[in-house]
């Protein structure tokens, strides 16, 4: 009875040693997380910030904080707009935080909802509301009077527990800074309390650099636009990004070719060949620096529509198809051939294209956006009537959207069938309008596995403690 005893009291201690072991053990790494641009690179007011996250799972506990010590802002608001939150955070365990210095009294801090309009408008110094965080597009502002130049303090995080994510996904949250002259910002990414990743940029106001408009002649513009109304991504569409290969002085070692998200009903394709040069371009941020990723992202066709509309982008005689994107990073240039940007139509689409222009395929066009003169900029483009791709060459990222010039304005050629049944024929192979683009080879890149514990551990721990009471 004794020695029973004895050996109850040692697998007692052997037990309570396991668990404070097992306890000091790190925490195995939920998802991993990355931001651009680059650490320490110099930000332009306004310009696009992204933070992936891959390998995500249901419940994981996230927290993304931006701060800023001293913001010189360029009224008495700042505005963190078009934020695309890709995901959902579960259900009460959402945390909105904001703390503020430099502003008299208590902030104002304004959630819009960008999908339906919706506001929630919350004062004081800290905010702190549990207020559900779904997958949506937001705009988030802050209110309040300076009271010196620039010293404006931030410290503004969402937290929660992840919710509706597909494992092994890839998510990209992405917002611009606006309203702002100067200061740093610091965003960072918590995994369970654990910092991810964290980088720090310099911001600068784009409005004091900016350069003559330059069309599409290989000098991009200083800085995206900023229209009236903010070009968006579809809610809950994400970006197609690619980690890409080069040599020091930026020359591709590979092709590569990505398509938008399918759930986005624009069927966008961009593709760079081996060989090209990719830079940022002069007065960019890491200027003559090789680019390290390449993204796509398709842009919600009623805020383009309601922009044209507006007159910020004047398009003339041409009406907007529908299809539009935006190509990353803003200011990459390529030399050599530089890349291809094609849209893809369906059927439908492309019975709609022949009828906006009377069946002259001529007069689909690729336009590029011009910040400069807030308009749109025709370039040389191809169509391929037997696969329903438009598509151009560009030696410099930024947007571009198929346009349509009317019919009114676009004569009718003599070979062109002029019945709904003829118009619906597909054009033979052989007999292209142009010479279809050159399709390049899809480079995929997997998301890496979540990390597991090691197997087998416990399991020969209980293993042994069965086999010690076993014995007589």
């Amino acid at each position: 009875m004794r020695e029973r005893e004895r050996r109850i009291h040692v697998i007692f201690i052997l037990v309570l040693a396991a668990i404070l072991c097992l306890a000091a053990m790190p925490a195995v790494s939920a998802f991993t997380a990355s931001i651009t641009p680059a650490d320490n690179a110099e930000l332009q007011s306004g310009e696009l910030i992204r933070i992936q996250i891959t390998a995500a799972k249901d419940n994981d506990d996230c927290r993304i904080q931006i701060t800023s010590t001293a913001l010189g802002l360029q009224g008495d608001t700042a505005t963190f707009s078009n934020v695309n939150v890709p995901f959902d955070f579960k259900d009460g365990t959402s945390l909105t935080s904001l703390t503020t210095t430099g502003l008299s009294g208590g902030p104002t801090l304004t959630i819009k909802k960008l999908s339906d309009g919706s506001e929630t408008i919350l004062s004081g110094n800290p905010i702190n509301t549990a207020k559900n965080v779904k997958q949506d597009n937001y705009d988030f502002t802050i209110t309040g009077t300076r009271t010196s130049a620039n010293s404006v303090g931030i410290d503004y995080s969402v937290a929660g527990h992840l919710d509706n994510v597909n494992a092994g996904q890839t998510y990209t949250l992405s917002f611009r800074l606006t309203n702002v002259n100067s200061g740093p910002l610091t965003v960072e990414v918590f995994d369970a309390g654990v910092s991810k990743v964290r980088h720090t940029f310099s911001i600068r106001n784009a409005q004091s650099n900016e350069q003559p408009p330059s069309g599409d002649t290989g000098a991009p513009p200083a800085a995206r636009p900023h229209a009236a109304h903010e070009l968006l991504a579809p809610p809950g569409i994400s970006p197609t990004t690619v980690t890409i290969e080069t040599n020091p002085q930026g020359v591709l070692e590979a092709d590569y070719t990505l398509t938008t998200d399918p759930a986005s009903g624009i069927d966008a394709t961009v593709s760079i060949d081996q060989g090209t040069t990719a830079v940022m371009g002069p007065g960019q941020p890491g200027a003559g620096q090789p680019i390290s990723e390449i993204s796509v992202t398709p842009l919600d066709p009623v805020s383009v529509a309601q922009a044209t509309a507006a007159g910020t982008m004047e398009t003339g005689v041409f009406s907007f198809s529908g299809l539009a994107v935006e190509c990353g990073p803003t200011g990459a240039v390529f030399s050599g051939d530089g890349a291809t940007v094609s849209f893809t139509l369906t059927d439908a689409q492309w019975a709609e294209a022949l009828a906006a222009v009377n069946g002259n395929t001529a007069g689909m066009t690729v336009q590029t956006f011009d910040p400069a003169t807030q308009t749109w900029v025709s370039l040389a483009t191809t169509v391929d009537p037997a696969t329903h791709t438009v598509s151009t060459q560009v030696n410099h990222f930024s947007l571009y959207a198929l346009f349509y010039k009317t019919a009114a304005e676009t004569p009718t050629p003599a070979a062109t069938p002029q019945t709904y049944g003829e118009l619906m024929k597909t054009t033979p192979a052989s007999t292209p309008v142009t010479s279809a683009p050159v399709t390049t080879p899809v480079k995929t890149m997997l998301a890496p596995p979540s990390p597991t514990p090691s197997p087998g551990i416990f399991d020969s721990f209980l293993n042994w403690i069965s086999q010690l009471f076993g014995r007589k």
